[in-house]
């Protein structure tokens, strides 16, 4: 970015359309920011956290699921990711909201400082959109506000803790195959591109999905 970067308290969208790799693109994400040494907070909406991890395992290996259970590569990959939550610095840890219903991401991390001694640089929401706001009545009120109010959380958590956040969104059905997106393309609302910093659209055509080429445009 011209910035160099992302910084706090910045929410950044990433938006497709429906299996567009979206949390694939999130894991790698966060894979690699731990990678660099980064502490990667994952709050997980939608896959559940064993599914997150295997993926996370998977995306480390370079293996399919299936290899994962492979008796001929486990010390193979314990030796990896070992290597990789004692020497590159960083973490990835990954916790499951279930949608809709428990959202207190800041409860968690209030926890996890008090008793690991541990804050994120970066949180993962997947996806943010399946989060509620904390106050009851706020839960009640009609989608696209919800969301807003949410996108207002996670901004504001993030200047409170000095992270940095970001999220997969949902694009319309009309938006797949497109080359580019705009902002009639985002389901609900476009309210989603107004109450965050930044957002980049996964776009591939039809003949790029079907050679495995995504491409991320701001």
């Amino acid at each position: 970015t011209a910035a160099h970067g992302f910084f706090s308290p910045q929410l950044i969208i990433f938006m497709s359309g429906p299996k567009s790799f979206k949390t694939g693109l999130l894991i790698k994400m966060g894979l690699e920011y731990a990678r660099c040494g980064y502490k990667v907070y994952y709050a997980d909406g939608e896959n559940g956290a064993r599914s997150i991890r295997n993926r996370a395992k998977q995306a480390l290996m370079e293996c399919s699921y299936q290899d994962l259970y492979d008796s001929d590569i486990q010390d193979e990959l314990n030796d990896v990711l070992y290597r990789f939550g004692h020497y590159m610095g960083g973490d990835l840890f990954i916790d499951s909201y279930p949608a809709y219903t428990k959202t207190d991401v800041k409860r968690r991390l209030a926890y996890l400082k008090e008793e690991r001694d541990w804050v994120p640089q970066i949180i993962i929401y997947d996806s943010i959109d399946h989060f509620i706001p904390n106050n009851l009545i706020d839960q009640k009120r009609e989608t696209r506000i919800r969301i807003q109010l949410v996108y207002h959380e996670a901004i504001k958590l993030n200047r409170e803790i000095n992270t940095v956040a970001c999220s997969p969104a949902q694009g319309n059905r009309d938006a797949i195959s497109k080359k580019t997106f705009d902002l009639k393309d985002f389901s609900e609302d476009f309210g989603k591109a107004m109450n965050s910093h930044a957002v980049f659209g996964i776009c591939s055509t039809v003949d790029e999905l079907e050679q495995g080429i995504r491409r991320i445009v701001p």
